[in-house]
């Protein structure tokens, strides 16, 4: 199995440097690092990714998503925890039932929203089992932001301790209730929050998930303030909806590198109108 071969190759990386630093000068150990790293085992820092038939999705409100486990390929040796990018995009279009993915749909929702879908999905691929460092990169360039949590980090709660278990994404309509995350069988829900790039940007009106005028308005899509929202030109100034595209990953880590599985693309969801305005 490839995790048996991940931990034959991390003990024989380990006894390599061992010897290196015992039998070489210090100044050496860089230089003959980087000639062991050339070898290709680099190739095999692999992390699986969520399956996609491990997501449901009802309607553009709910997606049920159950973790991969221990078992899986890289989570025993590299894991670190699970994250979610997501970015909101300003529509004209009332969707009521799950989006379809196809140009047609989500071209009519937003075109930024095809044209970012058209450039994650190359990145998607499950067959693959080389590490991927660029991930990060990837989402940040299409102005993805990872997700976070009231009070808390997808980096804490979707820790070790959350493989295997099934979380559950809520946008419910009532716009009395915030749109959270729920750990299945843990009792345990947390409200999504809006990233700030790492204050780089104050969301508006606040960082919860619902569709207002402030997060729905298109002076406000400039880095300073809404970095996560795309806008959508042509479209009147009344009435606006918005819709959150979302992709999970496992994050791993070997030495100081941190790599990613494929990402997977959860869904779409629409904001619910805040109650009261």
């Amino acid at each position: 199995r490839l995790s048996t071969r991940l931990a034959r190759q991390g003990t024989a990386r380990y006894t390599y440097l061992y010897m290196l630093k015992k039998w070489f000068p210090v100044s050496c150990v860089p230089l003959a690092l980087a000639a062991f790293l050339s070898c290709g085992l680099e190739a095999y820092n692999y992390i699986a990714p969520v399956p996609a038939s491990n997501i449901e999705v009802e309607m553009n409100t709910r997606a049920v998503i159950r973790l991969p486990g221990s078992g899986s390929d890289g989570y025993s040796s590299y894991f670190q925890y699970f994250t979610i990018f997501y970015r909101i995009y300003i529509s004209g279009v009332l969707e009521s039932g799950k989006p379809q993915t196809s140009q047609e749909v989500f071209g009519a929702i937003n075109p930024a929203l095809w044209s970012d879908y058209t450039a994650i999905a190359p990145s998607t691929d499950t067959t693959s089992t080389t590490a991927n460092t660029a991930i990060g990169s990837l989402f940040t360039n299409r102005k993805y932001h990872e997700l976070t949590l009231s009070g808390s980090s997808l980096a804490s709660v979707l820790s070790s301790s959350a493989q295997g278990s099934t979380i559950q994404l809520d946008f419910p309509t009532d716009g009395t209730q915030n749109p959270t995350l729920t750990i299945q069988g843990s009792g345990r829900v947390y409200t999504l929050f809006r990233s700030t790039g790492d204050g780089q940007f104050e969301p508006l009106p606040d960082r919860y998930f619902f569709n207002t005028p402030d997060i729905c308005s298109s002076a406000n899509t400039v880095a300073a303030k809404n970095a996560d929202v795309a806008d959508r030109s042509g479209i009147p100034a009344s009435p606006r909806y918005t819709y959150v595209s979302m992709y999970i990953a496992a994050l791993g880590k070997d030495y100081l590198t941190n790599f990613y599985s494929a990402p997977t693309f959860i869904g779409i969801f629409r904001l619910p109108e805040r109650a009261g305005g």
